[in-house]
């Protein structure tokens, strides 16, 4: 993981995503860049060179040259930091600029300036680049603590999955930002409802059959990590369970047949996680260095 991409609006929420990008990128030894994209009315019956763009390039060059400084003074040590802005649609503008980087890992803060008035289902553009991005997307909210230590590991990941055939690249995703010798649980989401003890008892030993396949397959990649399976859950269970005994959720976005919608189970975390969410791509998922 040696790209990470940083996008900002200069809310405090992008500035505690951009301080938690920047711990993980001084763990991997990445080059991080930090990208803006300030919205302007109908760009494209501008001059690219007047004055008016000009101006709102400028005032958000000097912006993002204000947050490389921010983010030097929070993690001052093994930085290399660049800085892109742009003018155009947010969400667009920031899901092209991380395929072309090529950035290994995308990183955003939730409920920015904009609020729900961006995005109403979720509060930012964030949810709007998870469904679309060729990388990860760890999203992190105002109201979530910076749980990443200094040294940029998340030490109790858990891994939501909806899909047996998914499981293995979301952990495998999990192990890359997880700590040396971390234990990455692997919950199975429950989406209806049933409290059929029959039902759930069947649920559970599927999923021990699923981990059963799926951790030796990781632990061969991912020295010292014990890959364990946690009873299936609900949601709101998730939640609960994800608010004591997590810092990190991982869930994968829905496969592109499903109409660009997120799915149930990552648009339910991203709105509610109490720890930041990394929304893995499906079917094709960023291959980092």
């Amino acid at each position: 993981m040696k790209r990470i991409m940083v996008a900002t609006d200069f809310s405090n929420a992008a500035f505690d995503a951009a301080v938690l990008a920047a711990r993980v990128a001084r763990r991997h030894g990445a080059t991080m860049l930090l990208f803006h994209a300030q919205a302007v009315a109908e760009p494209n019956t501008m001059s690219s060179d007047g004055p008016e763009l000009k101006a709102a390039l400028a005032e958000s060059e000097h912006l993002l040259s204000e947050l490389k400084k921010r983010i030097t003074d929070a993690v001052p040590v093994g930085l290399t930091i660049e800085t892109v802005a742009h003018l155009g649609e947010p969400a667009d503008a920031i899901v092209h600029e991380a395929a072309t980087w090529n950035a290994h890992l995308l990183a955003m803060g939730s409920l920015g300036a904009g609020g729900a008035t961006q995005h109403p289902e979720f509060g930012s553009v964030a949810a709007a680049v998870s469904r679309r991005a060729h990388c990860p997307v760890l999203v992190s909210r105002l109201d979530q603590p910076l749980t990443v230590p200094d040294d940029g590991a998340f030490t109790k990941p858990t891994v939501v999955i909806d899909d047996a055939a998914f499981a293995h690249e979301a952990v495998a995703a999990a192990a890359q930002l997880a700590e040396p010798e971390s234990t990455i649980e692997v919950v199975h989401a429950a989406v209806g409802g049933t409290n059929d003890p029959g039902t759930l008892a069947r649920m559970r030993s599927e999923d021990l059959q699923k981990i059963a396949e799926l951790a030796p397959r990781v632990e061969e990649t991912a020295i010292g990590l014990t890959v364990t399976a946690g009873p299936s859950r609900f949601l709101d269970q998730l939640l609960d369970f994800v608010g004591t005994s997590s810092d990190l959720v991982v869930v994968g976005a829905a496969p592109p047949e499903a109409g660009g919608v997120l799915g149930p189970i990552a648009d339910k975390m991203l709105q509610r996680s109490p720890v930041p969410v990394a929304v893995i791509p499906r079917p094709a998922l960023a291959k980092p260095s």
